[in-house]
């Protein structure tokens, strides 16, 4: 048996390692510590490392399918009162607190239907004067099945100018709806929820989760002719509204008397998560 002695090799030429890039066995960060070998993560490292990096992407995907969700579970409750394309739902009776819904209206009538254009095109005839639609002569939906919503004006001379109170509320620059105010845009990054093009601003995926749905009508300023939609969830000191406690509207002067503007409280719990029991 022979014992070969170790002995260090001499190099002609040795590079000194430029600081800061050796990787240290040990780095704190802000989800705990990451245990390394010579660069190389240790396997309780490589786990906490992939459940970081996949909770932001679940998070996303989560946000990107609510309005899916929303608009699914819509078809499906209208597949329930009949056939798509010919069947219209209409709130004959104005709702009232009991009435579970999201975002509903107690001062107009709304109607919804769904649509599939697979089988070929349709024509929707609508009586003038009668209903606030989002639409004007031929439409070019960008799927085959779509949503068109319908709102009964009070009469033919009204427009609907709706204002609602809510809660999700959080401080974004440009959402104010005037200077100086607590009304709230309810549309942040447009109807299409963008922080720039085709650059989805994920922070908007909460309105489809406390409204029926969203339409470039609710976006465009149609001054008469359409609805605008300003929220405010909280009072001019910046507190959540308290329903025990009394307060005052301000409404700017000259407001036309031939325009119907609405003022609805809803009930932050049915917005947000399930009442406790």
């Amino acid at each position: 048996m022979f014992a070969a002695a170790a002995s260090a090799q001499t190099f002609r030429m040795t590079t000194p390692t430029a600081p800061g890039l050796a990787t240290p066995d040990r780095v704190d960060t802000s989800i705990g510590t990451l245990n390394l070998s010579d660069g190389v993560p240790k396997p309780e490292t490589i786990t906490k490392i992939d459940d970081y990096l996949d909770r932001p992407r679940v998070l996303q995907a989560y946000l990107l399918a609510i309005p899916i969700v929303n608009q699914a579970g819509m078809r499906d409750s209208l597949r329930k009162f009949g056939p798509v394309n010919s069947t219209n739902v209409i709130w004959e009776n104005l709702v009232d607190s009991r009435t579970v819904e999201l975002t509903a209206n107690d001062n107009t009538i709304d109607s919804f239907i769904w649509l599939d254009t697979r089988k070929g095109p349709l024509v929707v005839e609508i009586p003038s004067g009668r209903w606030c639609t989002q639409a004007r002569g031929g439409v070019r939906a960008q799927a085959p099945e779509a949503l068109p919503a319908f709102r009964g004006r009070q009469s033919a001379a009204d427009h609907v100018r709706e204002c609602f109170g809510c809660v999700g509320e959080l401080p974004r620059p440009g959402w104010r709806f005037h200077a100086n105010s607590a009304w709230r845009l309810p549309l942040f990054g447009g109807y299409r929820f963008e922080v720039s093009l085709e650059v989805a601003n994920l922070d908007g995926a909460i309105f489809n989760h406390f409204a029926t749905g969203v339409t470039p009508a609710m976006e465009e300023k149609m001054v008469a002719q359409g609805s605008q939609y300003p929220r405010a969830s909280l009072d001019a000191k910046g507190n959540p509204f308290d329903g025990g406690k009394i307060y005052r509207l301000r409404l700017p002067p000259n407001i036309p008397v031939k325009d119907f503007r609405s003022v609805i409280v809803y009930d932050p719990w049915a917005l947000a998560w399930p009442r406790p029991a």
